[in-house]
């Protein structure tokens, strides 16, 4: 049977070393004449002389369509972090300037010209039509509300401020090993939570397996963020760090 045969650095040497033989037989570097069978002879004896200097040739098939492959890897992907959030979300923070945005407007009440006047020292130079475009982004999205709005002579003025926290950071590389004790305790407490979740008919067009997942990844999404970031009674109701009046 026809096969598609692989050589290896060995065999290649040894055709090589055949063909140097064969076609420069007197050793000048030019090629000779046709050979007779008696300068084949020699050859044949000269070639079985320096394949006893090489390896056994070891011939590698090439896998044709079909052929079957073997496994070099192969393990199941662990799934150790869980996003609850919307396709809206995923695209509104799919920008580097949306994403500059939210870290601008965190913790701060500022309108379109003063955002653009930030991301516009931060690099992102672009005119207030196109900051406008993706502050309505965020917007829609729900990520920024409009948190105050001033009226001077006959004109509007929207304040917005960002109800999402993005915090980039790389994961550690020893982060399981060096928190596996705090994340042991957290997977027992999770797991009670879960089963406190009542049955709830998820939205329409959505499948009902993973729906109290979902929920129990916002209530701690909403609880870690009153920790983390304090709820308006732990703030005192005071004015927001970084607004701007005029």
């Amino acid at each position: 049977m026809n096969q598609n045969i692989h050589y290896d650095t060995n065999t290649i040497m040894m055709i090589t070393a055949m063909i140097y033989i064969v076609s420069e037989r007197d050793g000048s570097g030019r090629p000779g004449p046709p050979c007779d069978r008696s300068d084949l002879r020699r050859s044949e004896k000269n070639l079985i002389h320096l394949l006893k200097k090489f390896d056994t040739p070891r011939f590698y098939p090439v896998p044709d369509r079909g052929t079957q492959m073997s496994t070099l890897l192969e393990r199941p992907a662990r799934v150790s972090r869980v996003v609850a959030t919307s396709a809206s979300h995923a695209r509104a923070i799919d920008d580097p300037i949306r994403a500059k945005m939210l870290a601008t407007l965190y913790r701060r009440e500022l309108n379109a010209e003063q955002i653009a006047k930030e991301l516009g020292r931060a690099g992102y130079k672009k005119a207030l039509t196109t900051m406008r475009h993706h502050l309505e982004i965020l917007r829609s999205a729900g990520l920024v509300e409009v948190v105050r709005i001033e009226e001077a002579r006959g004109a509007i003025t929207k304040y917005y401020g960002a109800v999402m926290r993005i915090l980039d950071y790389p994961v550690p590389e020893d982060f399981e090993s060096r928190y596996s004790a705090q994340i042991e305790s957290a997977q027992t407490k999770v797991r009670g939570m879960l089963k406190q979740i009542p049955e709830i008919e998820p939205p329409k067009g959505k499948g009902a397996s993973d729906y109290r997942k979902y929920l129990l990844l916002e209530i701690f999404n909403r609880a870690v963020a009153n920790v983390l970031e304090g709820t308006p009674d732990e703030k005192g109701g005071g004015q927001k760090a970084g607004s701007h009046k005029n």
